[in-house]
């Protein structure tokens, strides 16, 4: 889910945007990172496999012997296997020197490769990768709250947990929302305007 509201929110701040976003009173109001980080890939281009491997632990992904489950990444030589936020199935990434020589989706259970990609989007698998700032920020809430700790430490630690973009808004209250985001140049068309409202006021509470 995090990986594909972040390719949303790339798209509708490209040039050429979504004509339609539907999207749940919830998920208009939720904080959310200022911008979406993201690689993109294709056939062809270079990389360092090493860097793109650090840059994917660097956002949320856990490096493991083989990929299982999303958000993992695994290293065999020159082929990078890597089961993306956003997609169903992992890609196969086969490199000669730095060059993307091949990719592929592959099945998890056989290991063979399935649909050959020309190229892909790559997105965090956290929605939210804490800066330096954010650490420091949490930090100062640990001290300040420090009934909060089992909360607070991770990030100060730079750990990924279960929940913690839900804590966005406390260590960054200028971040925006999604209605942010998509408001200034878009119409807005609400279905049911007292319900959302009344859930609106519900979640703000």
């Amino acid at each position: 889910v995090m990986g594909r509201r972040a390719d949303v929110r790339r798209r509708v701040l490209s040039e050429d945007p979504p004509r339609v976003v539907i999207a749940t009173v919830r998920s208009l109001l939720q904080v959310v990172p200022p911008q979406s980080d993201f690689l993109d890939l294709h056939v062809g281009a270079e990389i360092d496999r090493d860097q793109f491997v650090r840059w994917l632990v660097a956002r949320g992904y856990r490096r493991e012997p083989q990929v299982e489950h999303r958000g993992e990444v695994a290293v065999r030589g020159d082929i990078v296997d890597v089961w993306l936020s956003h997609f169903n199935e992992p890609v196969r990434i086969e490199l000669f020197g730095d060059e993307i020589e091949r990719l592929t989706h592959f099945d998890v259970s056989t290991q063979r490769s399935l649909t050959t990609l020309i190229s892909c989007s790559v997105y965090p698998a956290r929605e939210w990768c804490p800066s330096e700032e954010d650490r420091e920020a949490a930090n100062a809430a640990l001290e300040q709250w420090p009934a909060l700790r089992e909360v607070f430490q991770p990030l100060v630690d730079g750990q990924f947990v279960d929940g913690m973009e839900s804590w966005l808004g406390w260590l960054q209250p200028d971040a925006p929302t999604f209605l942010d985001i998509i408001e200034p140049n878009r119409e807005l068309v609400f279905v049911d305007r007292h319900r959302l409202a009344q859930r609106a006021t519900e979640l703000l509470n």
